[in-house]
């Protein structure tokens, strides 16, 4: 699992993993269950690295709708700035701040990330505050049939309303 991969440089750090999983959540996602978990365990290993020692991060999954899983992972770290995060999940991309420089990355884990969520028909975000933390967050198909085709997929990156969205 993705919080015994982690769970020694966690335990060093003295942090805790508080994970949310309701009992309607669906169990089984649609793709590549390798894939899937790289996923989740470069954001709890990001979420370790940048996280203070003594805090908690959290990993919250959810329903949304009947044909979409939304996963969460919430740390209490470093925070990154406003103006950087729109670059993130580009290719080399990393924070350019004192503190995120002094922690080692290649930048490459946010963008493949990136490349495998898109991958599957979903979507992956951050919302972050300096000094306060970051919330990494996916939204993936749990249905076949809310996968989005590659011409929606477009719409939706344009912002032009697609078939189903009103």
């Amino acid at each position: 699992s993705v919080t015994t991969l982690t769970a020694q440089k966690a335990h060093d750090k003295g942090l805790e993993f508080l994970v949310d999983v309701p009992d309607a959540v669906p169990q089984n996602l649609l793709g590549d269950p390798l894939r899937l978990g790289q996923i989740i365990t470069n954001l709890v290993n990001n979420a370790v690295k940048y996280s203070p020692s003594g805090g908690s991060i959290n990993i919250r999954c959810r329903q949304r709708g009947s044909d979409h899983v939304v996963i969460e992972v919430l740390d209490h770290g470093l925070g990154i700035p406003q103006e950087q995060i729109g670059n993130l999940f580009q290719q080399f991309s990393r924070v350019h701040s004192d503190e995120h420089m002094r922690i080692q990355g290649t930048g490459l884990g946010l963008y493949i990330c990136r490349l495998i969520v898109e991958g599957h028909g979903g979507q992956i975000w951050v919302e972050s505050q300096i000094g306060k933390g970051s919330t990494f967050g996916l939204v993936l198909p749990s249905d076949a049939s809310a996968i989005a085709r590659p011409s929606q997929r477009k719409e939706q990156e344009q912002g032009v309303p697609g078939p189903n969205r009103g």
